[in-house]
């Protein structure tokens, strides 16, 4: 029983031997395989760890970047204000620059006689300006009457001012303050003329001038850098200077002279003067407009000389009355008439001086009968006859210097005087011959006249004198 208990114990242990043998060859595979598959995880577990290490690594690299990439967006934008704020500097700069290099031509081309050429650019572009308001009025360069005279500058609106506004082009003058004003006249009292320049042969310049108002504000000393500007609102109609082609806007460019008349120069000497060439010396411009009136003066002269003549002469206030005698002593009023004679020019200062003379002539003896320059018009002249001999006188004319000829009176017998002591006032007796004031004085004698010029009753036109104190 034993026995057979060992020999069925040996058996089982033998069994359960190759079942375990068996299991472990079956097995085995399976080992390696979790052997192989432990190996790999561990290898994922370390790939994940150094994974985990290197996004880790990457995120903290991004976040750098994206602090890099705020930096350098905050530097770009910093940049960007610089380089604004730089390109608004280099503009104001350039503005700075273009104003100097402006200013330094202004000073460089300043005018110190009084006159002015103002080249006006981008006259398209300012035109536009002033229509939409954006710059409604330009300044010219200053100029000056003289180195040490008045200071001044033109105002033009491109498009109008008030009532000419989008209808016609505004200049005014404006009077500155200047270093020399303490010492000048004011009020600003000469004839401004403007003239918008033809830049063509033709020279169909557009010419207007006034004379200031001395009553304005504008005229006067400035208190301030510049007074208020005055002149001309309806200078140029604008539908000239738009017209394509006009001879006025050339190439965007426009010419506008001033000129203030210091001299009184006549009217009609303008547009010659505007035919200078403006390259010329001054000197040399201010000599030909010199010949040129001179030349005019004597054209006038013949003209004047041509159509002068004497009708009569009298000594009587009564154009009619044909007595033309008086006292050798002189003082006789004489009157000539005729047509042609030069008018007195005005003058605020007394003077004896006239563009007519009248002469007595008797042979080669000539007296000068001087002028009574109240009663001188281009129909009538008034003398007061000198003292001369007695006997009979031609009476000579002579306008601008230059005599009339005979041939140009009417009669030569009416144009005569007579000089004889019968015509001479006597006084015969005085009495009192002496006494204390505001005594009553009687006169005695031949007064030739019973007009009394303090009792105008008496007086008449037939009377050849009168008695005066």
């Amino acid at each position: 029983m034993n026995d057979q208990l060992e020999v069925s114990s040996h058996t089982t242990i033998t069994t359960d031997r190759e079942n375990d043998e068996t299991s472990y060859s079956n097995l085995k595979p399976l080992f390696e395989t979790a052997n192989i598959l432990l190996g790999g995880i561990q290898s994922l577990n370390d790939d994940t760890q150094r994974i985990n290490s290197e996004l880790l690594h990457h995120q903290n690299s991004i976040r750098f970047l994206f602090e890099d990439l705020s930096k350098l967006k905050i530097s770009i934008e910093e940049t960007h204000s610089s380089i604004n704020a730089q390109s608004t500097s280099q503009q104001i700069l350039e503005g700075s620059i273009n104003s100097l290099r402006q200013q330094f031509d202004d000073l460089r081309n300043i005018s110190t006689d009084g006159t002015l050429i103002w080249r006006i650019t981008n006259i398209q572009q300012k035109m536009v300006d002033a229509e939409c308001e954006r710059q409604i009025s330009i300044y010219s360069p200053v100029f000056y009457s003289s180195p040490n005279g008045y200071k001044m500058r033109l105002r033009l609106y491109l498009a109008g001012d008030g009532n000419a506004r989008r209808t016609y082009m505004s200049l005014f003058f404006v009077l500155m303050r200047g270093e020399y004003d303490a010492v000048l006249q004011f009020p600003f009292n000469y004839k401004i003329t403007f003239c918008l320049l033809d830049q063509t042969s033709q020279q169909r310049h557009i010419i207007d001038s006034f004379r200031p108002d001395v009553k304005s504000n504008s005229f006067q000393r400035p208190c301030s850098d510049m007074n208020t500007a005055s002149g001309i609102p309806k200078f140029v109609p604008l539908t000239i200077v738009k017209q394509d082609n006009n001879p006025y806007v050339r190439d965007d460019i426009m010419f506008i002279k001033a000129m203030v008349d210091f001299s009184e120069l006549p009217k009609s000497l303008v547009p010659y003067i505007l035919t200078l060439n403006p390259g010329l010396p001054i000197p040399i411009q201010q000599e030909s407009i010199r010949r040129e009136l001179e030349k005019r003066a004597q054209e006038k002269l013949r003209i004047l000389t041509d159509t002068a003549a004497v009708s009569h002469v009298t000594t009587v206030d009564d154009r009619d009355d044909e007595r033309r005698e008086g006292s050798p002593e002189g003082g006789t009023r004489l009157t000539v008439y005729g047509s042609g004679f030069a008018e007195n020019r005005f003058s605020l200062v007394p003077s004896t001086e006239s563009s007519n003379t009248i002469e007595l002539v008797q042979g080669n003896d000539v007296y000068v009968c001087p002028m009574h320059n109240e009663k001188v018009t281009d129909t009538q002249l008034t003398c007061n006859t000198p003292r001369l001999p007695e006997g009979d006188y031609q009476v000579r004319v002579s306008v601008e210097g230059n005599p009339v000829p005979i041939s140009q009176y009417s009669s030569p017998s009416s144009a005569t005087f007579k000089a004889h002591r019968n015509y001479t006032p006597q006084i015969t007796n005085i009495s009192p011959a002496s006494g204390l004031p505001w005594r009553l004085v009687t006169l005695t004698g031949d007064f030739k006249t019973e007009c009394y010029l303090r009792d105008s009753r008496e007086c008449s036109p037939k009377n050849v004198s009168a008695i005066s104190r």
